[in-house]
Parts: C-alpha cells; structure tokens; sequence
C-alpha cells in the first residue's frame, strides 16, 4: 500500500494513518476495500497486511525502476505493540519474471525497536532491475516462527498482463472445519494466493489473501466457509481442498498475524462469530 508504508516509517513526525474508504454505500463497483455486503475486497486484505503492527516494509520511490537504473530501498522494521522480545530476522529478497531470486538483504537483532527503525537498504542492480515484473518480498522471523511478510509488485505498467505470466507452480489444499491447509508443490513461490468463490462471494471471508507462498510452504489459514471454494494464485491454477462444512458464515478477524507459523502445530485461538469483519459496522 502506497500511502501507509512510506507514512509509517516517519514516526513520531507522523502518529496517524487514516485511508478512504473502508465500505461501499450501495452495491456497485468503487474503490472502497469491504464491500456492500461486509465482505473485504482484494485491497482490504492488503491494506491488512501494510497496517500489522509488527511489520518490515520496503519503501520506493517508483513503482517503475527508470530505464538503465538500479533499485535502492530502504527497509524498515515496525513494532507498534512492542511484540519483540526476543531474537528477530528481517529478509527482503527480489525476484525476476523468471521468479529467479537476484537479491536479497537480511537484518538481525534481538529485543525491542522503540517502534520504528531503518535496517539498511535493499539493493538491485540495474542489469537485474530492468525485470518486467520485478518482485519484492518483505518478511519478519522471531525465532523460527513466520511473524509478518508482504510482497509487492514493480515494473508491471510497461508489460500489461505480465504479473498473469509468471512461471507455473501447483497448490495442494486441504479442508478442514474451518480452514484451508495450503501447500505450494511446485519449484516457485505462489504468486497472490487468493480464494475464488463465486457462489458465496457475498458472504466469504478469509483470515488472509493475496499471500506469498515459497516453494514446500504451507499455511493454514481461517475462513467463513469451505465448500464451494477454490483457492488459486496469479501463477497457480484453482485447487479445490476436500469437502467440508463451517458453522460460521461470517467472523470477526482478531489476528492477521495468526496462521502465519508455517504450519505450527501450535493450535489458534478459535474466531468469534459475529455479522462483518474488523472494523465493518
């Protein structure tokens, strides 16, 4: 997300981020990131992940590298809730269209940050950042355990359609009462993993979406319902888990961080039912 994550590094210059809209006031299509029916749209679940209290983003000045350049990025890691206690690793890599990792820079460290702190820059050649699309991958270790990644996506206005052309990989999904356990079988990562389910579109909610997925990874991730749903990714066909029914139609999302530990057996808190999502009326 564009605003939130060159604003949130300038704390204590910058204390509050406010973005419109969050709702859409009759059924139509507009730009607001939960529908009319209280459902989140695609830019809902991505400004979830830019808003995570604990949070390593990446900041550019360009959302298109310029010809014969290289990229330079600063990386910042965000703790707003002070959940750093311990030994922290922050990886930002980069991959080409070929989903061919060309760089990467790590940071390491231990205890809190006081909120906000520069790491250090990541750093692309300009011979590896002419890439049409380039990706960026952002993430937060805290021992072994996944805290919070993101991704974004460079260089995709000069080649229409290119971020859809990625080389191919597989998912493997499991259903269970109330959950989809998601398994990337392929050698590349999946590309904006994400829910397809046309018929229960006004009525499906997920606990994430639009994920990055490295190869061998698994997730397990919450959701409202699991029959009639398909789970695909920009460069992974539709996969549908076994059957399997979800007492609750709708639910509140307490955590985005939750679901994140690579397929911890360490069991979730269970989700309470309520009509809507975090911060639908």
């Amino acid at each position: 997300m564009g605003l939130q994550r060159p604003t949130r590094p300038r704390w204590p210059e910058a204390t509050g981020i406010c973005y419109y809209k969050l709702t859409d006031v009759y059924p139509a299509c507009a730009w607001a990131t939960g529908d009319w029916y209280g459902v989140p749209k695609i830019a809902y679940y991505l400004s979830a992940q830019a808003y995570q209290p604990l949070h390593a983003c990446a900041v550019f000045d360009h959302l298109a590298v310029p010809e014969g350049e290289g990229l330079t990025a600063p990386i910042f890691l965000l703790d707003d809730a002070d959940q750093l206690v311990s030994g922290w690793r922050v990886l930002s890599r980069v991959f080409d269209a070929s989903l061919k990792e060309v760089a990467r820079a790590e940071f390491t460290g231990a205890g809190g940050i006081e909120r906000v702190r520069r790491l250090g820059e990541l750093v692309v050649p300009p011979e590896r950042a002419r890439s049409h699309p380039l990706l960026v991958v952002t993430e937060v270790r805290s021992g072994s355990r996944l805290r919070d990644r993101t991704f974004y996506w460079l260089n995709y206005a000069a080649n229409p359609g290119c971020l859809f052309a990625l080389p191919q990989t597989r998912l493997r999904v499991r259903a269970e009462a109330n959950r989809f356990i998601i398994e990337n079988r392929g050698s590349v990562p999946a590309v904006g993993v994400h829910f397809d389910c046309p018929e229960i579109s006004d009525r499906f909610v997920a606990e994430d979406a639009y994920f990055w997925l490295d190869p061998g990874e698994r997730r397990s991730v919450r959701v409202s319902a699991t029959t009639g749903v398909t789970i695909g990714a920009w460069n992974a066909p539709p996969a549908a888990g076994t059957d399997g029914a979800c007492p609750l139609e709708r639910f509140r999302v307490e955590s985005q961080n939750v679901g994140l530990e690579e397929f911890s057996p360490a069991p979730a808190p269970p989700l309470p039912a309520c009509a809507g999502f975090r911060g639908m009326p």
